[in-house]
């Protein structure tokens, strides 16, 4: 039947994204020659064997289908009375490959390669990376790129986000209604560690010393 087909095909894309992951699960500290870099990590890799087409006959638009998310942590402080708070560093996951740096530049950096590499068009062909409580991490990078179209399903709620560069980011959290931990105790092929819990009171900025951890 249709609907098994279907379930077939949903069967087979999981499989390939485990193969993917657990081929790579390489983590890439970002340092000099951020672009380059991110470009060579990720330019021979066959992703077009990975698109699927969706959207009206009149208007298609090529997806990759692979797994891709971006996180951020912070450290909260108090200027002159009021609460504030920076980000120390971010993480991007492509498919098994995880990219870290600790400055927007090098966040915006990176987008490039990777639109670059993909061969993005906000019209044409799109990456989707999920953030896990978007509107967290949206309040960062709502200014850090050009949005051609955003839906929120209330104030300071974003649930997807669509970039110039033709990123997609959508809130995993808003989409599951689950917890991070509580999404990771349901993986079946993959099994995730225990999630570290940080101690948040201590003030971090990008240049201080993090370990592995």
């Amino acid at each position: 039947s249709e609907n098994k087909t279907k379930s077939e095909r949903e069967r087979m894309r999981t499989e390939s994204f485990v193969k993917c992951l657990l081929k790579r699960k390489r983590i890439v500290h970002l340092r000099d020659d951020i672009y380059l870099t991110v470009f060579n990590t990720l330019k021979n890799e066959k992703w077009k064997d990975h698109i699927v087409t969706k959207g009206r006959k009149d208007k298609k638009v090529e997806y990759y289908n692979i797994p891709c998310a971006f996180d951020i942590e912070t450290s909260s402080f108090y200027q002159d009375g009021e609460k504030k708070a920076t980000m120390y560093i971010w993480q991007l996951g492509v498919c098994g490959y995880c990219f870290t740096g600790r400055s927007w530049d090098d966040y915006l950096t990176t987008i490039r390669a990777i639109k670059d590499v993909f061969e993005l068009d906000p019209d044409k062909r799109r990456l989707v990376i999920y953030i896990h409580n978007m509107s967290y991490e949206f309040q960062f990078i709502r200014l850090w790129h050009t949005w051609r179209n955003v839906f929120a399903i209330d104030i300071r709620k974003p649930a997807y986000g669509l970039t110039e560069d033709g990123i997609e980011f959508r809130c995993s959290y808003i989409l599951t209604g689950k917890s991070l931990e509580m999404v990771g105790e349901d993986l079946n092929e993959i099994k995730c560690e225990k999630l570290h819990t940080l101690d948040y009171s201590l003030p971090r900025h990008s240049e201080t010393d993090l370990t592995p951890e």
